[in-house]
């Protein structure tokens, strides 16, 4: 018996988002290979990417949400992570529309950061960490930044980037 054989057909209601088959999508090559009787394509009510987190830790409060080296973080520690920063950016005057420029690698403090800025409806500027200054001022005159947010080890090319710009206040 073959993988393809084996496997059951998913249960579209078991999912906790209104998700149907959708019976207008065109078949491909590819869809002969697919498991027993999924579906070619699904039609579902298009939902931000938050309301998953927060089903998450409804569900699996104490599940871990997200792993880093010996980092380990259940979906509760995230989400109240996730509110902690979004009560201090707020407090700082970052409100929705802002572009933020997002100067972080692959860490823990970018899925906190990246969650926190579409809770709070901002525009998320995620640039490489290892951008030089005149790089990083660059993407903040081309996209017109309001804040800068990075770690402490790349917080030179944020400040020279910084120091070639006008300064904008907060409000």
């Amino acid at each position: 018996m073959s993988y393809v054989q084996a496997v059951q057909p998913h249960n579209l209601s078991d999912s906790p988002f209104p998700v149907k088959a959708d019976p207008n999508f065109p078949r491909a090559v590819w869809h002969d290979n697919y498991p027993v009787n999924p579906p070619p394509g699904l039609d579902y009510t298009p939902l931000r990417v938050e309301r998953l987190l927060l089903y998450s830790q409804e569900r699996y409060p104490e599940r871990v949400a997200l792993r880093y080296y010996r980092a380990n973080w259940t979906y509760n520690q995230l989400i109240d992570r996730i509110k902690l920063v979004a009560a201090n950016l707020q407090k700082l005057g970052v409100r929705p529309g802002d572009r933020i420029l997002v100067v972080l690698p692959n860490c823990p403090e970018f899925v906190v950061v990246w969650f926190t800025l579409h809770w709070l409806g901002t525009e998320i500027v995620p640039v490489n960490p290892m951008c030089s200054a005149s790089e990083l001022s660059f993407l903040d005159e081309k996209s017109k930044v309001r804040v800068a947010i990075g770690l402490d080890i790349r917080l030179a090319a944020v400040l020279e980037m910084t120091w070639r710009l006008p300064t904008h206040q907060m409000k």
